[in-house]
């Protein structure tokens, strides 16, 4: 079986216009492990699992 492939393209919007992306809480000197967060027009979502 042969699969054809072709060029890379890109999807989405630029970074500025996404209401959905990815984000790591800011960790205070010491802290423990941060949070990792699905954000839907900069508010949290949906918590990821642990790296």
């Amino acid at each position: 079986m042969m699969i054809k492939t072709g060029g890379s393209r890109s999807l989405g919007l630029p970074a500025p216009e996404a209401r959905l992306r990815f984000e790591t809480e800011r960790q205070e000197i010491g802290g423990g492990p941060r949070r990792r967060l699905l954000m839907v027009d900069d508010e949290p979502a949906f918590e990821l699992s642990f790296y």
